[in-house]
């Protein structure tokens, strides 16, 4: 049985309520030659925290330093706060070739995708071109900076939606860049590029905050699936 049906608690998500969740945690370990990514995670939510009063919206950190709860435990997290959607940034990690930011998001959610596209929208330049995998699964995907359904047929990223769907949370993950790719990695540790890189997920959870109540205006926040335009 899902965590929501189990427990009843907040019936209704807050429209305004949104959660962040830096990646990962000290138990994942550090590859050799790499940054420790539970750390860039948090840091990068703390940006993105700081530029959120409580005049804009609500937002809620998934987990504090040294913190390294389980997807389940991060979704119940923002569940009990009443969160609508919960942003998790991630770095990600393949051959050195492969390069770019991408955003998953919950398939039959509207206003996870908008955000998700949102994000790209706003990435660095740097970053934003994207092999994503070139050919998974028998898959091909496009260049660009891309904002796509969950893969599931990823276990790694399944996983982590799966989790949030059963305490009823709609999530975009964020891949900021691959760290296997030295060239990135560098990039991505630079000041003006971490700063545009906060500004880019404010403004997708901004985004959200103003689609939501208009879709709950109309009554369509759950109505399925995006259109695939």
């Amino acid at each position: 049985m899902d965590y929501v049906a189990r427990t009843g608690a907040v019936e209704s998500m807050i429209d305004n309520r949104f959660c962040l969740d830096p990646g990962h945690g000290p138990g994942d370990g550090v590859m050799e030659g790499m940054s420790e990514e539970h750390a860039y995670c948090y840091n990068m939510a703390v940006r993105v925290f700081s530029l959120l009063g409580p005049d804009l919206t609500q937002v809620e950190l998934s987990r504090l330093p040294g913190e390294d709860p389980t997807n389940i435990e991060r979704a119940k997290t923002a569940h009990t706060f009443g969160s609508r959607l919960t942003i998790s940034i991630h770095n990600n990690a393949g051959p050195e070739s492969y390069h770019g930011a991408h955003a998953f998001y919950t398939q039959s959610s509207r206003v996870a995708r908008a955000v998700a596209e949102a994000i790209m929208r706003g990435w660095p330049a740097e970053l934003s071109r994207s092999s994503l995998y070139g050919r998974w699964a028998g898959k091909t995907w496009v260049e660009g900076a891309v904002a796509v359904p969950h893969p599931d047929y990823w276990p790694r990223v399944h996983n982590v939606f799966e989790a949030y769907r059963k305490c009823g949370q709609e999530l975009v993950l964020v891949e900021t860049h691959y760290k296997t790719n030295p060239q990135e990695e560098e990039l991505a540790h630079r000041e003006g590029v971490q700063r545009e890189m906060a500004m880019a997920i404010a403004r997708g959870i901004l985004v959200a905050d103003r689609r939501i109540r208009t879709l709950d205006q109309k009554g369509v926040v759950q109505a399925g699936p995006p259109s695939q335009q």
